[in-house]
């Protein structure tokens, strides 16, 4: 029996759930990215946190907005708090505007379906190792190149020297880059690089998962102020920032953006009222409070990552040198003979949910990707892909 087709985006845990008529409880979703090893964590702040319901939401959300402005070390009109950063990554192509969009790839799938739904040219620009690897024109959906690489060698997600020229050569009115990278996990370094690189008057950085590299040198390179000084007065850089994987609470849409103050003004300016709850706001700005408590945590998140990545490894489903460590997820480049939609559904299956990453903007066919999670709570998942391997 074939199950329900994976939709725009993974984590979609109740509708799966509806169409295998099972409860949600039931289903392992490891499509979201969270940090589940802070569950627990999260689990007490909702709890504490009544759901107010009487008046109207604060339509500056300045609870949330000075918690943020604290975390971020900018002043509270540098920031904007948005329904997840979903929201802002509408509200930032209505408001703009831009005649052509330069997205650097491999990038969430929001972006460029932004770009088609308000009729905004764009072109995709990935690595050269990548293109490279793959060939010039994508192979078919599950069948993989010849080549490969190793995990000594570098990533062929991640822009070098040469692949900054290309950059270069572009003329957009706005670029758009995530780091740390979704679905890959690269961290684009030195970042002043490649804002040097992109010609483009406003830049918009993705740093959802920006918090996972907590501890690392990365950490502070990507910051707003960094990109600010990076870019230079004459043009602007808007970073966006989610709650969801941090702190592991996607159902609690909550995230924000950084910027000038002029610069949010004109995405303040068509927004509909009441976007952020009450309740994502009180909840949001209390999990920043507690963040050092989630951050003591990455080590043991980093320990489980690599030893998922080590068990997906004997499996023998994937191919050599083809798992990568993300922030809180494994991508995963299955063997040449094995599609990643039978993996998914032999794994859906079994109650486990993964993301295929075909119909992500610039991602080479053949991945999955995994959210980390300690390999002995998923024995069934390990146990599939050692069949499929055979």
């Amino acid at each position: 029996m074939t199950g329900p087709a994976q939709g725009e985006h993974g984590g979609e845990a109740y509708r799966i759930a509806r169409a295998l008529g099972v409860d949600v409880s039931q289903v392992v979703d490891l499509g979201t990215n969270g940090n589940i090893l802070c569950a627990d964590l999260t689990a007490a702040h909702v709890a504490a946190v009544p759901y107010p319901h009487e008046h109207y939401p604060d339509l500056e959300a300045s609870l949330l907005r000075e918690a943020v402005a604290t975390h971020e070390n900018v002043p509270v009109d540098h920031v904007l708090a948005g329904n997840g950063s979903a929201e802002l990554i509408w509200l930032a192509f209505m408001a703009l505007r831009p005649r052509r969009v330069l997205l650097l790839g491999p990038l969430f799938g929001e972006y460029e379906r932004a770009c088609r739904a308000l009729g905004i040219a764009y072109r995709v620009v990935t690595p050269r190792a990548l293109r490279q690897l793959y060939g010039k024109t994508p192979s078919p959906c599950g069948v993989q190149a010849s080549h490969s690489w190793s995990e000594t060698t570098p990533s062929p997600f991640t822009f070098t020297a040469e692949d900054l020229d290309d950059i270069a050569a572009e003329d957009a009115d706005l670029a758009v880059f995530c780091t740390p990278n979704n679905p890959t996990g690269a961290i684009y370094g030195p970042v002043e690089g490649l804002l040097a690189a992109v010609r483009s008057p406003i830049v918009l950085v993705d740093n959802t998962y920006r918090e996972f590299i907590w501890g690392e040198d990365a950490y502070e390179a990507n910051a707003w102020q960094v990109y600010r000084n990076a870019t230079g007065p004459d043009r602007e850089v808007l970073a966006l920032h989610s709650l969801t994987k941090f702190f592991h609470c996607a159902g609690i849409r909550c995230g924000y953006a950084v910027g000038s103050p002029a610069l949010l003004q004109r995405l303040a300016a068509i927004r509909a009222p009441w976007m952020v709850s009450t309740y994502a706001e009180q909840l949001g700005a209390r999990l920043l409070g507690d963040i050092a408590q989630y951050r003591s945590r990455l080590p043991r998140l980093r320990a489980a990552r690599s030893a998922m990545r080590c068990a997906l490894e004997a499996t023998g489903a994937f191919a050599a040198g083809g798992l990568h460590e993300g922030t809180s997820f494994v991508t995963c480049r299955l063997q040449p003979h094995l599609h990643p939609e039978t993996a998914r559904q032999a794994l859906m299956g079994e109650g486990y949910l993964v993301r295929v990453c075909d119909n992500i903007t610039g991602m080479p066919p053949g991945h999955i990707r995994l959210q980390v999670r300690h390999p002995e709570t998923m024995p069934a998942l390990f146990r599939v892909l050692e069949r499929m391997a055979r």
